[in-house]
């Protein structure tokens, strides 16, 4: 996959996690939305999650924007970003 087709893929991936607003999305509705391969969602995922971008809520299983964060997330963890 070319570097371009990559940041192509990672900024739609973004856009679809930030339109989910609060709420965020699950691997499957990024899958279903993004029509990519399970492998290269999760890379992506990972990359914007590095970036301190998105994180994933173990509470309600789905991927949110970071300023999404609830306190309550970010008292459970060791870090919180804002």
């Amino acid at each position: 996959m070319s570097i371009q087709k990559f940041l192509n893929y990672k900024q739609l991936v973004y856009d679809l996690i930030e339109k989910s607003g609060s709420v965020g999305l699950t691997h499957q509705e990024i899958d279903k939305e993004s029509k990519l391969h399970h492998d290269t969602r999760q890379k992506i995922l990972y990359r914007l999650r590095d970036e301190g971008k998105i994180y994933f809520s173990v509470h309600v299983a789905k991927w949110k924007l970071l300023k999404h964060k609830s306190r309550f997330e970010c008292e459970s963890m060791e870090w919180c970003a804002g």
